[in-house]
C-alpha cells in the first residue's frame, strides 16, 4: 500500500465540510473509531503507524532539543514537536534554518482552519500534498496523493523535464513534483494552506562560513569532536547499523567513528560491494576487510543478484521513487539494503560526500574546477538546432519533449546555468551540490525501518569545514590531508595513505551490456504506453543495440541506461498503481 510509506499522512477540512471517506481510504486514515471530525493525522516510522492525537506532530529527530529548549526559554524536557511550535512562533520562516536536524512537521490551525506545514533544511522524509478550497490531504509520496480525488495523475509536461535535468535543471525544481496538482514541501521552507491558498515562505540564507583561525591540527581536532557527535547520535538512534565499507578514505572513516560511538550491546557490520565469484574482476574486499579486522567489526562482502537488471528498478525501488531518475547503480544499493536489513540494522551509513568536505581534493577549486565549469557552460547553452539544449538532460527527449522545454523552460534553464558558475575562494564554502542532496534526498530506502545516512552531508560538519582554508586539503605535502589527519592510528597506515580507486559496481559495464537485450525487447511495451511522447524511442532502441554489441564510443552506455530507466519509470507509472499500491 502507498499508505506504507515512513512520513506524515493527514488530512483536513478547509471549509468545515466532513471529511470525505474516499481521501480517508486512500490516506489510510479509515479507523473503526467515531468519524475523526475535520482533522486527522498519522505518522508511520519505521512501518509502525501511529495516530496523531492532537493538532500538531513531529517526525524526525531535533540535533540538540535541550540547547533550542534554552535558548526558547523552556524547560528541557519540553515535547519536541512543542520545541518546533515555540521555534516557529520566534523564528517564523527562519525556523528550519534555525532547528538543526532531521524533522517534518504539521500543525492544523482549527479555528483558521488553516494548515502549518514545515520540512528542516535537511530533508529526513518527504512531505508532499495537495489542496483545494474544501480540503488538504498530506502523504510523504505523490503515489499516494495521485489518487485522491480531483488529483490528475497525469505528469505535467514542465514538471516531469525538470526532473529528467541535469544538475543546473534539477536545482530549480523546488517544491514542484511530477504531478501538476500535488506539491512538494521544500526542505528548509514553511508552508501556510487556507481556503485562501498557499503561502510558502521563503528559505533563509546559509550564514556566511566563519574563517577558522585555528592550525591544522586544531581543525583535525575540532573536525573529530563534530564527526563524534554526529555518529554516536547516530548510533543512539540506530544501536544496530551497517556501514558501507570500500577502504577508502571516506567509508574508512565513517566505519571508524561509528565504530568508536556504538553503545553498549550496539552492532555494526560493515557491507562491501563485491565482484561476483569467478568474474576475474578486481574489487576492495580486502582493503575492507583490513580496515573492519582494525575496528573490530565484521565484514560481509555483497554481490547483487546476477538476474537485477541494470536498465530497470526493482519493483521495491520502483515504489519508492516519484521522480524518472535514480541511481545508475541501483542493484548494488538494493543488495546492501537487503543485506543491512537481514543483519537486523535500522540503518546503513554512507561515506558519500566526504571528497568535498574533509577528504577533499585541492584542485576542487583550481583549474579542474574552472575547466568543469567552461565545459558545463558549453555543454548546458541554447543554440538554434538544439542540440546543446538537448543535453541539459540525463536522457535523450523525444523532439515533442524537447519542444516543451524549449518553450516552458528555456528562460529557467538558462538563468540556473548562471547561477551555477564556479566559484573561488580561500576557504572551501559550501558544497552546494552536497546542499542540494540534503534538500532532496530523503533517509527513506524501499525497505521499511531502514534508514541510509550520510554522516558528511551534516550541516553541523559542513558549517565547520566552509571556513576551512583551501590549503589545508594538501597540509604537509599530502593529498586529502585533513581526512588522512582524522585517519591516523584508526585504520592500517596501507589505508589511510591510499591513492587508488576501484569501481563501487566492478562488474557494471558487463551488467550494461549484458542486460541491453532486455531492455532493448521491453521498447515495444513502452510505445504502447505513451512513452515515446517524452522519450525518443528510436534512438534507445539504436544505442541499446550498440550497447549489447559492446560499442560504448557511438552513445554514452550511462546517458542510455538513464534513458531506458526513465522509459520504465513512465511506463509503470502510465500503467496506474502496483499490486504493492
Amino acid at each position: 500500500m502507498t499508505t506504507d510509506f515512513d512520513g506524515i499522512h493527514a488530512l483536513a477540512s478547509l471549509d468545515g465540510a466532513p471529511l470525505r471517506a474516499s481521501d480517508l481510504a486512500v490516506l489510510g486514515l479509515v479507523t473503526r473509531d467515531t468519524p475523526p471530525g475535520d482533522f486527522t493525522a498519522m505518522l508511520r516510522d519505521a512501518g509502525h503507524a501511529s495516530p496523531v492525537t492532537g493538532c500538531q506532530a513531529l517526525l524526525g529527530h531535533i540535533d540538540e532539543p535541550a540547547a533550542l529548549a534554552a535558548t526558547l526559554g523552556l524547560a528541557p524536557t519540553t515535547p519536541p514537536a512543542d520545541l518546533i511550535l515555540a521555534a516557529l512562533a520566534r523564528y517564523g520562516d527562519d525556523t528550519p534554518m534555525r532547528v538543526g536536524g532531521e524533522w517534518s512537521f504539521l500543525h492544523w490551525d482549527a479555528p483558521a482552519r488553516a494548515m502549518t506545514l514545515m520540512v528542516a533544511d535537511t530533508a529526513r522524509d518527504a512531505l508532499c500534498f495537495t489542496a483545494d478550497t474544501r480540503r488538504v490531504a498530506v502523504a510523504p509520496h505523490v503515489r499516494t496523493l495521485r489518487a485522491i480525488d480531483g488529483v490528475d495523475a497525469m505528469p505535467d509536461p514542465a514538471r516531469l523535464l525538470l526532473h529528467l535535468g541535469r544538475g543546473p535543471a534539477r536545482a530549480i525544481i523546488g517544491d514542484r513534483t511530477i504531478l501538476r496538482d500535488v506539491q512538494r514541501v521544500a526542505a528548509g521552507t514553511r508552508v501556510r494552506i487556507t481556503r485562501d491558498g498557499v503561502r510558502v515562505g521563503k528559505r533563509a540564507e546559509l550564514p556566511e562560513p566563519t574563517p577558522w583561525r585555528g592550525s591544522f591540527a586544531e581543525a583535525i581536532e575540532a573536525i573529530e569532536a563534530v564527526l563524534h557527535t554526529i555518529l554516536r547520535q547516530q548510533m543512539a538512534r540506530h544501536p544496530a547499523a551497517a556501514t558501507m565499507l570500500s577502504g577508502g578514505l571516506d567509508s574508512s572513516l565513517v566505519a571508524a567513528f561509528a565504530a568508536a560511538t556504538r553503545g553498549e550491546g550496539g552492532s555494526l557490520v560493515a557491507l562491501t560491494s563485491a565482484a561476483p565469484a569467478g568474474s576475474g574482476l578486481r574489487d576492495e574486499t580486502a582493503q575492507a576487510r583490513a580496515v573492519a579486522a582494525q575496528l573490530g567489526i565484521p565484514a560481509v562482502a555483497v554481490v547483487p543478484e546476477p538476474d537485477a537488471d541494470a536498465y530497470r528498478l526493482s519493483r521495491a525501488m520502483l515504489d519508492s521513487v516519484d521522480h524518472p531518475l535514480a541511481s545508475q547503480r541501483h542493484y548494488v544499493y538494493d543488495a546492501l539494503y537487503r543485506a543491512a536489513a537481514d543483519r537486523g540494522a535500522s540503518a546503513i551509513l554512507d561515506g558519500s560526500d566526504g571528497e568535498l568536505t574533509v577528504t577533499g581534493y585541492r584542485d576542487i577549486d583550481g583549474w579542474r574546477g574552472w575547466a568543469r565549469w567552461l565545459r558545463d557552460r558549453a555543454r548546458h547553452a541554447r543554440t538554434p538546432d538544439g542540440d546543446l539544449l538537448r543535453d541539459a538532460f540525463h536522457v535523450r527527449l523525444s523532439v515533442p519533449a524537447l519542444a516543451i522545454a524549449d518553450t516552458a523552460l528555456a528562460d529557467e534553464l538558462a538563468a540556473a546555468h548562471h547561477a551555477a558558475q564556479w566559484r573561488r575562494g580561500r576557504v572551501l564554502g559550501y558544497p552546494m551540490s552536497v546542499i542540494a542532496k540534503n534538500r532532496s534526498v530523503t533517509t527513506a530506502t524501499p525497505l521499511p525501518g531502514l534508514r541510509h545516512l550520510a554522516p558528511f552531508r551534516d550541516r553541523r560538519l559542513l558549517t565547520l569545514c566552509a571556513g576551512l582554508p583551501v590549503r589545508f586539503l594538501t597540509h604537509g605535502g599530502l593529498t586529502r590531508a585533513p581526512g588522512r589527519a582524522l585517519l591516523a592510528g584508526k585504520v592500517p597506515e596501507s589505508i589511510r595513505l591510499r591513492r587508488d580507486l576501484l569501481p563501487f559496481s566492478p562488474d557494471y559495464p558487463d551488467r550494461l551490456v549484458r542486460d541491453a537485450p532486455r531492455a532493448r525487447a521491453r521498447i515495444a511495451g513502452y510505445a504502447a504506453a505513451g512513452v515515446g511522447d517524452w522519450i525518443d524511442l528510436a534512438w534507445l532502441d539504436t544505442a541499446l543495440a550498440a550497447v549489447a554489441r559492446g560499442d560504448d564510443r557511438t552513445f554514452d552506455p550511462t546517458q542510455v541506461q538513464a534513458t531506458a530507466m526513465a522509459a520504465a519509470f513512465l511506463a509503470d507509472w502510465m500503467a496506474g498503481p502496483s499490486p504493492r499500491e
